[in-house]
């Protein structure tokens, strides 16, 4: 992925996750009303605030963190 990639582009790449162009998520044909970063609310209700905003590397930066927290 480019170094400018945010959430979004990750979610499209994943196998069962459809992203359309107006940004909405579906997941096994269900849509996803909110995303949620390290267990709390982003950015409310609309899920495409935080998928089109969030940079990719914070992303993972979180996931980093909380692996060491939980020693994993």
């Amino acid at each position: 992925m480019q170094g400018n990639a945010v959430v979004e582009d990750l979610l499209k790449r994943l196998p069962g996750v459809e992203v359309d162009m107006n940004g909405q998520i579906t997941v096994a044909e269900k849509a996803i009303r909110r995303v949620m970063v390290d267990g709390e609310d982003f950015f409310g209700n609309d899920p495409t605030m935080t998928t089109r905003n969030l940079d990719i590397d914070i992303s993972k930066k979180v996931l980093d963190e909380k692996k060491k927290f939980l020693n994993l």
